[in-house]
């Protein structure tokens, strides 16, 4: 009878709209990372550790950037139950990018040499002015991908990333085999997120366009930024500082210890990485507007983000566990024996990277809990805590190895932490009581336009 029931549990797990929609987005997202792994031992040998370096810098930069080229604003397209709003958003997200871009173009033509010199990153002074292009192409590409996930459209989403990775590496690999420079790597990296942003477009025409007929305006511009302004002035500044502390080790090996220094641990967040957009991404995705979706309807929301974390547990452990075991083997076997010194990165990055791994649901809760503020504090104390704990690895030991097993020991523990918080968090979330909050915010941002 047990028995029974436990099959009778799965086989209703197994038609949850939930996993099903996951299942569309990690499959997909699963071709990508198959494509970019199987092209990655070509890659690598075609371009070498030096050039991998320069490029990891630059693109180090380049996220930095884009992480608030639109000011998070594309973060918010999911949530308004009005698609009209959904849509000023997504126009509002758009213009702020143009700004941005326009405003970082400004100031590196002034002051790019000396804004590199001062992380002594002048290997990329002459790919500067692709930098504002990579943040535009950036925000267009994330705002019409959250409209996509707004119309839960999961599987334009998947084939969208298939293709993307097939086209990004396919260019990688046949400008390699003719002019294998540092050069190439950057203007491909940069024009592929603006193909993929052209890709979103036809799939975005028909629900789009049925949006735009069934609704009526509801909010202004200026009554959307007041009434998502946690996007731009709490969750921005948090990305911000996440992207910079992931982006810093990068820069901090390659100022220290020489741009192959940086390509070793590219390739290791790269590799470790794979799991982490497999299933992770699919999970955020995917998870995002159904927690939202489950916020508004005043459901359990705190068993929802257990359920999804302990399936993130299950999944990440096995992953994560034998990259700690044989990353050194595998590395030098998979990418040649000169990356094995990334699988050593791999070993130790493996740690930080699965708690990481498991706080995707948590993350995409935050904005839905309505806890911007909290976690612009928690990053900012996150950030000064990896900061600290690069310095101490750089300065005390004077070792790449021991500055990554500082900064991973610390990494791992924050993302722990951020678990918890967010558990927490849902277990006192009051949904009626927020709801009538945002409503009546609402209210007073109509009466004043």
């Amino acid at each position: 009878m047990e028995r029974m029931k436990f099959f009778k549990k799965m086989y209703g797990l197994s038609r949850s709209s939930l996993l099903r929609s996951i299942a569309a987005v990690a499959t997909g997202t699963a071709l990508a990372q198959v494509i970019t792994l199987l092209f990655t031992p070509i890659i690598t040998r075609l371009y070498g550790p030096e050039t991998f370096g320069v490029q990891s810098v630059f693109m180090s930069f380049a996220g930095i950037l884009a992480s608030v080229a639109a000011l998070t604003l594309p973060m918010a397209v999911v949530l308004p139950q009005d698609d009209d709003d959904a849509y000023g958003l997504a126009r509002l997200s758009i213009l702020t990018a143009l700004v941005m871009s326009t405003l970082t173009a400004i100031v590196f033509l002034f002051f790019g040499p000396q804004i590199l010199s001062l992380t002594n990153s002048q290997a990329i002074n002459d790919y500067v002015y692709l930098l504002p292009l990579f943040m535009f192409f950036s925000a267009l590409s994330a705002t019409l991908g959250q409209w996509l996930i707004r119309k839960q459209l999961f599987g334009a989403t998947a084939k969208i990333s298939t293709w993307q990775a097939l086209a990004l590496n396919g260019a990688k690999t046949i400008a390699g085999l003719i002019q294998p420079s540092t050069l190439v790597l950057i203007v491909i990296n940069t024009f592929g997120i603006f193909i993929q942003a052209l890709m979103y477009i036809p799939a975005l025409q028909k629900p789009l366009r049925g949006s735009r007929k069934e609704t009526k305006p509801s909010i202004s511009l200026r009554g959307l930024v007041i009434a998502y302004r946690d996007f731009p002035l709490l969750r921005a500044p948090q990305v911000l500082l996440n992207t910079a502390s992931m982006s810093l080790p990068l820069i901090i090996f390659a100022s220290l210890f020489g741009p192959a220094s940086a390509a070793f641990y590219s390739i290791a967040m790269t590799a470790l990485g794979a799991p982490s957009s497999l299933i992770g991404n699919a999970v955020s995705q995917v998870f995002y507007p159904k927690f939202n979706k489950a916020v508004l309807a005043e459901q359990n929301c705190q068993s929802m983000l257990i359920r999804s974390t302990m399936g993130m547990v299950i999944a990440g452990l096995p992953i994560f566990a034998l990259a700690a075991v044989a990353s050194p083997y595998l590395f030098g076997m998979v990418f040649g024996e000169k990356w094995e010194k990334s699988g050593e990165y791999a070993q130790w990055l493996s740690f930080w990277l699965f708690f990481a791994f498991i706080n995707r649901p948590s993350v995409a809760a935050l904005p839905v809990l309505r806890m911007q503020g909290f976690f612009l504090c928690f990053e900012l104390i996150s950030f000064i805590a990896r900061i600290a704990a690069l310095y101490i690895g750089a300065t005390f030991f004077s070792s790449e190895l021991a500055t990554i097993i500082c900064f991973s020991l610390v990494g791992g523990l924050i993302n722990a932490a951020l678990v918890g918080c967010t558990m927490l968090r849902a277990a006192r979330y009051n949904p009626s009581t927020q709801s009538q909050r945002l409503s009546q915010q609402t209210s007073r941002t109509q009466s004043a336009n």
